[in-house]
């Protein structure tokens, strides 16, 4: 019970856990787990050490692609001009994966993962600010349905893009895991549902949960199915 109660002492190894859990086949250096989780770098240092202390996760050495720069010079005329396209190189890197020996990780698969609820007051609020939301639907991780070809629909006018970006992003830091979304504008998504677009007619037609719906875009819509 000792052990537990170091896992759950602060939110930040909640956060990593969550990171573990959710992607256990892979392994991550100390940079991908300060930039996914949004944790701050030494808090990230201590928290792996007790993970790594009390057998959550193992070290790890791994190859991993790196995007490097396109090269940047100078021409005759002064204007920097670009010698090449950005390449992935491949990296050898020391990092931690979640060790399958560990005691304790099919109750806290249970716990944090199998378990966590779709709260449909806290996912509105999040999206509040973005613009004129129509339409927000909740499936793939939400409701643990890994069949599910997006996790997030968002349907609205005058959306702030990189505001929503953002907010996936912490979100993805909460969860421990990427999300797949999409958005689109209130007459783009009417002419996809018309037209019978694969992925919007998968999307309704498959499970999920509706968070915002705004007045009367039901009917407008024509929604299928929830």
């Amino acid at each position: 019970m000792e052990i537990l109660g170091k896992l759950f002492s602060s939110d930040a190894l909640v956060k990593l856990m969550r990171l573990f859990l959710m992607q256990k086949e892979e392994a991550f250096d100390l940079d991908d787990i300060v930039e996914k989780s949004r944790i701050k770098l030494a808090s990230a240092k201590l928290e792996i050490k007790l993970l790594e202390d009390v057998g959550f996760i193992k070290k790890k050495v791994f190859i991993k692609d790196i995007i490097k720069p396109a090269k940047v010079s100078a021409s005759k005329s002064r204007q920097r001009v670009k010698d090449k396209d950005p390449q992935i190189v491949k990296k050898k890197c020391k990092g931690w994966m979640i060790d399958d020996r560990f005691a304790y990780i099919r109750p806290l698969q249970a716990l944090l993962i199998e378990t966590e609820t779709l709260e449909r007051e806290d996912l509105a609020s999040k999206f509040k600010n973005v613009g004129k939301i129509k339409l927000l639907l909740a499936a793939g991780v939400f409701i643990q349905d890994e069949e599910s070809r997006i996790d997030l629909l968002i349907v609205g006018d005058d959306l702030k893009k990189k505001t929503i970006e953002d907010i996936v992003s912490r979100i993805e830091s909460e969860m421990g895991t990427e999300l797949d979304y999409a958005i689109f504008s209130t007459e783009d998504f009417k002419y996809r549902v018309d037209m019978y677009d694969k992925l919007v007619c998968d999307i309704l037609e498959f499970p999920h949960e509706k968070v915002i719906v705004s007045p009367g875009f039901n009917l407008e819509m024509g929604d299928r199915k929830s």
